[in-house]
């Protein structure tokens, strides 16, 4: 039997505990709203290393600065019943690249005189020369590449640099000047593959274009001169390797991941700390995904009472450094790697949505950068080709036939590590594919949801395709411009 006195002493008690939580609480709550975390460890994006002898960083920003603004066009009315293509041209100006989607004749395709004179202007032909005499020097993405600001330039530069390579070579019949542009335009897309994933992505979408396009000019000039093939096929086996690349993609996101880190937690001397629930953003990281939305605090608070920075760090670390070994496998093998430790693979339901917010599956990249390393041994390949054609007056019936005269050695597909396909046609000319993401040959066969040449989740990827001529086609009623 309780006696009344001990009734009273567990009340007050209570009454203590209840008190000294409570105030334990607030003073974590408002720890939190007021504390300020270390801030990000930005030192890998602006380290303060020595500057590079020949650094010619400040002169490609200013070469990029030095590029025109298209102008913009003005399509006269189409022929009645009938539009151009494209057809919203006059709505957005000048688009240099499409220059590159069929022949040079303005008369079925009048923007192309305005295509023309931009690429012949005085200013264009000044930052062309520019950029050219820069290729192959050292360039220091962390010392003003390093801006999202840039990323048109990027893109525009790689657009101008391919359209004019083959102007050169379609109209001017220079194939010096298409080299060296070509060249420049390979140097540019490696350049700017800044420490950021989405400048990897850049990079990578910039070689993939001028790439495309090199293949092309292969094609419909079976007379380019040895030079042209050796300078080009020298620059295509010097460019970053799939492992290099890879390596700092993956570098970028873990870095970028425990920066994020350093803007939600505290630090102490176990290098744990806890999480804040007032959040200082940086100034490095605005313009990224927002990490914890307003709703999910409480989440994070309670979820995190099982993680500290230390696990978190942990957790980051073993993910990233599982997902670095992709480049190092099959295609195969590094699909399903990348698949099994893809969404949700590295957290749980106590990991909040701070974690989960962070997670990324890379698998679309890496298909992306796969699929760029399959080009670059494609345009190897057919620059052999053109020049086996020129000496011999004929393709080769086997791929075989291009060692040691014409390449030293034969890429490989990187989706299946086998020899790309290749045949013969009927044409006189011939055939060259990659198995594609799936790994199966179907014999050159693109499938289904091909698209420029790449194939979907199934079919084969392809090199070799015909332009699309057609500039007019038939509308149910005439279309007014820009319309």
């Amino acid at each position: 039997m309780t006696r009344p006195g001990h009734k009273k002493l567990t009340r007050y008690a209570r009454w203590i505990v209840g008190l000294a939580a409570a105030a334990w609480v607030g003073r974590y709550v408002h720890f939190c709203l007021t504390a300020e975390p270390p801030g990000p460890d930005l030192s890998y994006w602006a380290p303060p290393g020595r500057p590079v002898e020949g650094d010619a960083t400040q002169l490609l920003l200013a070469a990029l600065d030095a590029i025109p603004t298209p102008p913009a066009l003005t399509l006269p009315a189409p022929p009645a019943g009938r539009r151009w293509i494209p057809n919203d041209m006059s709505r957005f100006g000048l688009i240099v690249e499409d220059a590159l989607t069929g022949s040079w004749m303005p008369a079925s395709r009048p923007h192309l005189d305005a295509v023309i004179a931009y690429l012949e202007s005085p200013a264009t032909a000044a930052a062309i020369s520019k950029l050219c005499d820069l290729t192959g020097r050292p360039t220091d993405a962390r010392s003003g590449l390093a801006d999202f600001n840039r990323f048109s330039q990027y893109r525009q530069a790689a657009k101008l640099l391919a359209a004019h390579a083959r102007y050169a070579l379609d109209q001017r019949v220079d194939a010096d000047l298409s080299q060296r542009t070509f060249q420049a335009g390979l140097w540019l897309a490696t350049a700017a593959r800044g420490p950021w994933m989405i400048e990897q992505l850049v990079g990578t979408a910039m070689e993939s274009l001028l790439l495309g396009e090199l293949c092309q000019a292969c094609l419909e000039h079976p007379d380019l001169p040895p030079p042209f093939a050796a300078e080009l096929t020298r620059a295509i086996w010097g460019l970053p390797s799939l492992e290099a690349i890879w390596g700092a993609t993956v570098t970028s996101e873990h870095r970028y991941q425990l920066a994020i880190v350093d803007c939600y937690y505290t630090t102490d001397e176990r290098g744990d700390g806890l999480l804040l629930l007032g959040v200082k953003q940086s100034e490095e990281l605005q313009g990224w995904f927002q990490v914890v939305d307003e709703r999910n605090r409480l989440w994070n608070v309670t979820a995190f009472a099982f993680n500290g920075r230390r696990t978190a760090t942990t957790k980051i670390d073993a993910y990233w450094q599982t997902v670095g070994t992709a480049s190092q496998r099959p295609y195969a093998d590094a699909v399903a790697l990348l698949d099994a430790w893809g969404s949700g693979a590295y957290y749980g339901v106590v990991d909040g949505p701070l974690l989960e917010s962070m997670d990324y599956n890379p698998r679309r990249s890496y298909e992306l950068l796969v699929r760029l390393i399959a080009q670059r041994g494609a345009a190897v390949i057919m620059l052999a080709l053109n020049q086996h054609n020129q000496r011999h007056e004929q393709y080769p019936a086997s791929l075989d036939d291009l060692t040691p005269e014409f390449v030293d050695s034969l890429p490989v597909d990187p989706f299946c590590g086998r020899p790309y396909g290749y045949r013969l046609s009927d044409d006189g000319g011939y055939q060259l594919w990659s198995c594609g993401t799936d790994g199966i040959d179907d014999g050159g066969s693109a499938g289904r949801g091909s698209r420029g040449g790449f194939s979907g989740e199934s079919g084969d990827d392809y090199y070799v395709k015909p332009r699309n001529e057609p500039v007019a086609e038939p509308e149910s009623e005439p279309v007014s411009e820009g319309q």
